[in-house]
C-alpha cells in the first residue's frame, strides 16, 4: 500500500498519519485541518465536492487507510449508538430480534452509503420515540455494569461519595 495520500481539499500529497478524516470519510491534511477546519466558527463543506457541511469536532485522526472505514465505525459508534436494544427486550422471540439487527444493519448501510440519508434520519427518530423507555433503561443499565468493571479492577472506590461528601466536596470561600 502506498505510504502518501491525497487531502480533498489541497491536494497536497502527504504521510497518511499526518491526516484528519471527516464523518462523511474525506481526507484532509493536517494543515488544512488546523488552518481552514478549526479556526471557523461555522459549519462549511467537507470540501468543492462534498455536500456535507462540517465543523472541527466532524474530525477524527485518521487510523485506518480507508476513508469508508472511518465512515462505518462513526455510523456504528455515534449515530447507531442508541440502538441499544438486546434479545431481552424482545420478550426473547428469536424473530422479533433478528428483524431489529436487520433494521439496524439497513440503517448502518444507508448513513455509510449516503442513500436516502433524510429518511433514515427519520426511521431513527422515529424507532428512537418508540422505544425511547427501552434505550434508557438499557443505558442506565450498561452505565451499572460499567462502573462495576471499574470497581472490580480497583479504579474507582466502591463508594466515593464516602470519601468525598458532599458538605466537603467544595473547598471555595464563596460556599462556606
Amino acid at each position: 500500500m502506498e505510504d502518501k495520500s491525497t487531502c480533498v481539499r489541497c491536494a497536497s500529497k502527504r504521510d497518511r498519519d499526518k491526516f484528519y478524516v471527516s464523518e462523511c470519510g474525506h481526507f484532509i491534511c493536517e494543515a488544512c485541518y488546523k488552518n481552514k477546519i478549526v479556526p471557523s466558527t461555522r459549519q462549511q463543506p467537507c470540501h468543492k465536492d462534498c455536500p456535507q457541511l462540517v465543523s472541527a469536532r466532524n474530525f477524527t485522526r485518521r487510523k485506518y487507510y480507508s476513508g469508508s472505514v472511518h465512515r462505518l465505525l462513526f455510523v456504528r459508534t455515534h449515530l447507531l449508538k442508541k440502538l441499544n436494544l438486546t434479545l431481552e427486550n424482545f420478550g426473547g422471540d428469536q424473530r422479533r430480534y433478528n428483524d431489529y439487527l436487520e433494521f439496524k444493519e439497513d440503517l448502518a448501510w444507508r448513513y455509510v452509503n449516503n442513500h436516502c440519508i433524510d429518511e433514515a434520519k427519520d426511521m431513527l427518530r422515529r424507532f428512537v420515540e418508540v422505544h425511547k423507555d427501552m434505550i434508557e433503561e438499557n443505558v442506565a443499565r450498561a452505565e451499572a455494569l460499567r462502573l462495576e468493571r471499574l470497581r472490580e479492577k480497583k479504579v474507582i472506590p466502591p463508594y466515593p461519595e464516602l470519601i468525598f461528601p458532599a458538605a466537603l466536596s467544595c473547598i471555595c470561600l464563596a460556599c462556606e
